[in-house]
Parts: structure tokens; sequence; C-alpha cells
């Protein structure tokens, strides 16, 4: 379809071991004077559908996706898409809209055209009559009902400016797509639904979409419970599997670590917490696990598998804070980036919805954006317990706190309900896909280090809290604690500074302290372009594992030149932000210290051959036995055949 994949995360934990999520975000650019929206408007107008035709594929799609049982008896085919003919139809929409004959269009997609129809003419504030019998089917003797329920890919529903019909049919047979004139809009307020001359259906628009029934259901805020394992051997999370990083093949990890884990049990205090990790390990070999770890470790296997560069646009790709795609015959830019923590939200609910929001502006900071707005996919568990309930009005209010702070609209999103698998909820998981504009391409900085002799700055509160952190579910064995600390007007200065650096030329790189801590942020900038770093902190740390691992908010490491130091430090008083100096770039190792000394120093190299090889090496460890499986299936099936089969 000629779309890069320019960027996303993956997240890895044993709540979504049986019920993966997969959430997607398309970001497009038009002049503001070529807007179509979805409204079926001027009554008499016809209404079209064009595209692939429709089939049972996808019936209850919407509903099955929200339903608790998962031998639901209505479940239909899945719908499967067509990206061929789906470029087709999106080069013939844009076609048929230049030519202003078109007076509303809407895709087909969760409960096909019942959702199309009423939603255009809930917009216009009146209504649509559909003859069903002229709807393209691919299947004999589908029912009027099939085919207001049907999912079937690649469809729109499009109403035009009566008169204009034949300029409609040149494009999309030009295309090869096939259009239908199976309606016209009107103003009563009703869908309305006939099939052969027969009347099947009539209902108020509004009852639809404006009137749906509200369920109040019971909110019980219930605290996260992990109960550590009876056999000493893990944990019991109510979830299949276990929250192990596993060993560093070749990194120098200590092998170690994992017994030592699994004796872990409770904790009550961070102090007991750091005490005892201390005498798992040093601080350097919790950072080569942590950089082992799925979701930290390097994404390069996942995003080389996608095309990033289609269509030339791709200013800033995969693998950083956030995406740049060049505007065409413009120099600005876009910014792109998604940002969701299960781990947080099951913690604290509101503060882990707000830390989704605030952490994909800070991301477009880092390259410089401005944040504009966000679309939101919030993923939970069965609302019919209170408990998750509760987790989902909590993380939408902690949400809707952070975009106003931050002026970020919500402009579109969905909700999906009921993601469990034997009664067992996934991580409450709000995923929020944030977009920003940049103004200049030219002045757009990257994560990574560029050069050695500069200084190294932290921008933000200094915080030495563990809970929440990945270090303490590593350590636990379960999440632990509460989420990280968050103060949303801090997050708004910082966020204010940073784009104000970036836009100044007064940075070389940015990267956001988020998962892993300050230790993992440095490393990941070391690593970009094998450029070193010396810490060299002028008074003593009190709590090493705390500094370096901690996870708390409104952070933000950035590379300064020499010159720009003082500048840099003078916006920061006027900003009210804290700042830091770390130390200063070069060499090839990361080397941590403070007044006491130094702590350790490791290559950059070995951080690279840690954080790189992870993902490949767990990959390659999961699809042996799938590999080895389906080549047993396949023989099965051949063992099977009767000699009739085999001789046709």
């Amino acid at each position: 379809m000629g779309i890069p994949t320019v960027g996303g995360e993956a997240v890895f934990h044993p709540a979504y071991t049986r019920n993966p999520l997969v959430n997607a975000m398309c970001v497009g650019v038009l002049p503001a004077t070529g807007i179509v929206k979805g409204q079926a408007t001027g009554v008499g107008n016809p209404v079209f559908v064009i595209g692939a035709r429709t089939g049972r594929d996808g019936i209850h799609g919407a509903t099955f996706a929200s339903a608790e049982d998962p031998q639901a008896k209505e479940r239909s085919a899945v719908q499967v898409g067509d990206p061929f003919l789906g470029k087709l139809l999106m080069e013939a929409s844009l076609e048929l809209i230049a030519t202003g004959a078109v007076v509303g269009i809407q895709d087909m997609g969760a409960a096909g055209l019942t959702s199309s129809a009423a939603e255009m003419a809930s917009r216009a504030d009146g209504g649509i009559e559909m003859f069903l019998d002229r709807v393209p089917v691919r299947e004999t003797h589908m029912t009027p009902y099939e085919m207001m329920l049907s999912e079937s890919q690649e469809r729109m529903l499009v109403v035009l400016e009566r008169g204009k019909e034949d300029v409609a049919f040149t494009i999309l047979h030009k295309w090869g797509l096939e259009i239908a004139e199976v309606g016209r809009v009107t103003d009563d307020g009703l869908l309305r639904l006939w099939f052969h001359g027969v009347q099947v259906g009539e209902m108020p628009v509004r009852l639809l979409v404006d009137e749906a029934p509200v369920y109040h259901r019971p909110v019980q805020a219930v605290a996260p419970v992990w109960l550590p394992s009876t056999t000493g051997t893990g944990t019991d999370m109510s979830v299949p599997g276990q929250v192990r990083a596993g060993n560093v093949q070749n990194g120098g990890l200590d092998s170690t670590l994992d017994s030592t884990l699994d004796s872990a049990l409770s904790v009550t205090t961070d102090v007991a917490l750091e005490q005892r990790a201390l005498t798992l390990a040093s601080s350097k070999q919790w950072l080569l696990r942590l950089l082992a770890d799925p979701s930290i470790a390097d994404k390069t296997w996942i995003f080389r598998q996608y095309d990033t560069t289609v269509r030339a646009s791709t200013w800033v790709g995969p693998g950083g804070d956030a995406a740049v795609v060049k505007v065409p015959g413009s120099a600005k830019g876009v910014a792109l980036c998604t940002d969701g923590n299960g781990r947080y939200v099951a913690l604290n609910p509101r503060r882990g919805g707000a830390i989704a929001v605030a952490e994909a502006a800070r991301n477009l900071c880092c390259v410089g954006a401005r944040p504009l707005a966000l679309t939101d996919c919030l993923n939970f568990g069965n609302p019919e317990n209170p408990g998750v309930m509760y987790q989902f009005a909590e993380a939408t209010a902690g949400m809707s706190e952070a975009c106003q702070t931050l002026d970020t609209p919500v402009v579109s999103g969905n909700v999906s309900f009921y993601n469990q698998s034997y009664g067992q909820d996934i991580l409450p998981t709000p995923v929020v896909g944030m977009v920003g504009v940049v103004d200049d391409l030219d002045r757009v900085i990257g994560a990574a280090f560029t050069a050695a002799g500069d200084s190294v700055v932290v921008l933000g509160p200094s915080d030495s809290m563990l809970g929440g952190s990945l270090l303490a579910q590593e350590t636990v064995g379960y999440p632990w604690g509460d989420a990280p600390a968050l103060h949303l007007a801090q997050e708004a200065a910082v966020q204010l500074l940073v784009r104000d650096l970036v836009g100044r030329r007064l940075l070389q790189a940015a990267h956001d302290v988020s998962e892993g801590g300050l230790a993992v942020t440095l490393a990941e900038m070391c690593m970009g372009n094998g450029v070193g770093l010396t810490v060299a902190l002028s008074e003593a740390v009190g709590s090493p594992l705390g500094w370096l691992f901690s996870e708390g908010q409104s952070r933000v490491v950035v590379q300064v030149a020499a010159q720009h130091l003082a500048d840099v430090k003078q916006a920061a008083m006027v900003a009210a932000v804290p700042i830091t100096v770390l130390g200063s770039t070069g060499t090839t190792d990361l080397t941590l210290g403070d007044a006491t000394g130094v702590w350790w120093q490791l290559p950059v190299e070995q951080l690279q051959q840690v954080y790189q090889t992870a993902l490949p090496t767990a990959m390659a460890a999961v699809d042996r036995p799938l590999r080895s499986e389906a080549a047993v299936t396949q023989r099965d099936s051949h063992n099977l055949q009767s000699p009739e089969a085999g001789n046709n």
C-alpha cells in the first residue's frame, strides 16, 4: 500500500501470553481545504458501496471482540485483508474526492454497513434508506442481517452529489473496482432497510449512535495482588509464564542471578528492595540484564521485517524516541510515536494512564516536535469485574488530566474490553498514539550521542524510588510498589524547555528516561553511534540502584556542546527545571561513578552485544519448537491421506 512502518513498541509480559495485543495507528496528511467528512448530507443524494464484494467474513467481529466466551457460537470466518485491493480502493477514493463529487465517505469497519450508515446519517442529523438486494455479494443466499453486519474488508460507503454519479463510475471502473448504488439520503432520522421490495428493518439513527444503552457497572478499587510462589521457583501471577529476561549469552551477565532471584520473596520498602538487589548482583550486572529484557532490547529484528522508507519521506525511522516523516512540498515534518505501560497502570491506574500520555508527548519533544493530538486504544479485561472497571475509570481520568495539562486533545480512539483468557485479565493497557509537528526538519535531533567531548545533562527532577520499575519486577518477580512519580506541571515545563532548546540548536541529542531508568537511557545513547560516556557526579549518591534504575518521569538526558552549556543552564533556570550535569562523552566505555570513586565501566561494544542479540536469540528459541511442531503436523497430515487422494 506504500505506507512505511516508521515506529512502534513491543512490550512483553506473561499477562499477554494467551491474549496478545496488536494496536496500529495510521497517519496521513492532507490540505486543510480538502477535508471530506463521514457524513450523509443532502436529501436525495445517492449512497454507494465501492470496493470489494460483501461476504460472510467478520460477522459479529465487533461483538466477538467484546465477548467473554472464546468458544462463542456466533463466531464467523475471520475477515482477511487484501493489501493490493486496499491500495486500489485508496487511490480511487482519493481521485474521486478530488473531483468534488463526494459529499461524505467512510470505511466499513466494525459492524460493517450498520455502523457506517448509522454514523454517517447521525453526523448529518438525517437518515439513510438502503436497498440491500443491490449490495454486491460474493456468497449466495446472504440475508439482510448478514449484509448489514459483514466486516468484509476493502469497502467504502460513499454519498455522492446527485448528478455526478457518472464521474464516480468512470473512476471506479478505471481502477477495476465495483460500485453499486444501494440507497439514498433522507431527512427523517431513520435507518430504513429494504430487501427485494420488502421492508426488513427500520430504526431511529439516534438509538444506534447517540442513545445507545449506557452501562453503569460497579466500580471497586482493588489493589493488584501477585502472590509469591509456594514452590520458591517463581511467582503465581494469575497469568501463564514467568517474569524472566533469561540469561544473556556472551554478555558477561552473572549466571547466578536467576537462582538468586527465584528465592526472592515480598518486600515492603524501596530500601529493603535495594539492599536485597545489591546482594544479588552489582548494578553493572543489572544493567546487562535489563538490556536483555525483551521489552527493552533492540527491536531491529522486528522493524526490519517492514518497509520503513517506502515513498522516500522517512526523515527519522524506527528505534528512537519518535519517528519523523517529511510533509511533501514543505520543510515541515510529522512526528509520531506510541506509548503505553500496563505495569504502571496495574499498580496505579490513574497515574499510569497519565504517564502513557506524558511519555508520548515527551518522546515527540525529544526530536523537537510540538505535540498536537492523540488517538488511543484502551485495552482492558472484563468490565463486569468491578476491579477492571475501576482500572478503566481511573486510567481514563489520568489520561484526561494529562491531556488537559499538555494541551493534547484526544481526536479518535477505541475501547477493547474482555481481553482475557481462561478467566485471567491482561494488564490494563491504554496505548497512546501521538502526532506532533516539526517546523524545521533541519533542526531535528536523534537519541544517540554524536561526538566526544560534549557534556551530558539530565533535565528534570532526580528520583531514586524503584516502585513500578522493571528492576523491581525482575528482583521480586512481579510488578511491585507504586507507579513511578509524575507531576504534570513539571512534565509540561520539561517538555517546553526541551522543545525550546532543540529549536535554538543548543542540543546535539536528547532521549527521555523511561523503562529501565537512567542507566538504560545512558546505555542506549552510547550504543547508537558507539560513543562512550564517563559519568563523574560531584556528590556521593546515597542510593546507587535507585539513581540508576528509577523510572521516575519528567526527565530527559541531553548532549550539549561545551559552548552551549551555559545557555542550557540559563534556560533551565528560567524554566524552573532542575538540571544535573552527569559527565562528558568520549572513549568507548560507559563509565559510572560519583564522589566516592568509579562504580564500574562497561565497553559500549559489550552493551551492544547484549542489547542487539537478545531479541533475535529469544525469537529463535521460540521459532524452533514451532517449526518442529509444524513439521510433525505436515508429516501426520501427509500420512493420513488416502491412496486415492495421493493419485489425484
